[in-house]
């Protein structure tokens, strides 16, 4: 039985372009999530509809990204492997948009018909901007309607990952390319 060997010219310039790619779209990847994050939260800012009377429901709608981990699967992913440690799982990276204030999902969400008792006193008090003072021992709040503001976050981050996705891919196709 006759042992066949073959040798593969550009080998090493071949595995060094694909390191490149994977660097790119790697790159790409990391830079969507980042740009998304910070841009979504600042649409969320500047777009919402709330009558802003503070500004700490504003200023507490941040976006960051909270991590990243190379290759390893999650519950809602599959693992795909190949024998070669080269063509591995890309890093996944994860980013967040919030609104940290208590009441900011009543504002985002709305809220029901509800009654308001006192925790700590006897009577509810409430002054008015004309100056008149209201007592009771209960109040029927009517609700208030939804004010969304995070679903312009949502769709601003999703475009720009878009984006920077596609330059890195364009980046990695310049590299295929040389």
């Amino acid at each position: 039985m006759a042992l066949w060997t073959a040798t593969l010219e550009g080998a090493e310039e071949l595995a060094t372009a694909w390191a490149n790619v994977r660097a790119a779209v790697r790159a790409g990847m990391r830079r969507a999530v980042a740009r998304g994050v910070v841009e979504g939260a600042a649409e969320a800012r500047a777009r919402h509809m709330f009558k802003n009377r503070t500004g700490a429901l504003e200023r507490s709608i941040q976006g960051k990204v909270t991590g990243s981990r190379a290759g390893a699967p999650t519950r809602r992913s599959k693992q795909v492997s190949d024998d070669s440690q080269d063509f591995g799982a890309l890093e996944a990276h994860w980013g967040v948009i919030e609104a940290k204030m208590p009441y900011a999902s009543f504002v985002e969400d709305g809220t029901r018909p509800h009654v308001i008792v006192p925790k700590k006193a006897r009577l509810l008090h409430w002054e008015e901007p004309q100056g008149d003072h209201h007592f009771a021992l209960r109040v029927k709040h009517p609700g208030t309607r939804p004010l969304p503001f995070m679903s312009f976050a949502y769709v601003k981050c999703e475009r720009v990952m878009v984006r920077e996705i596609e330059v890195g891919v364009a980046d990695a196709q310049r590299i295929l390319d040389r």
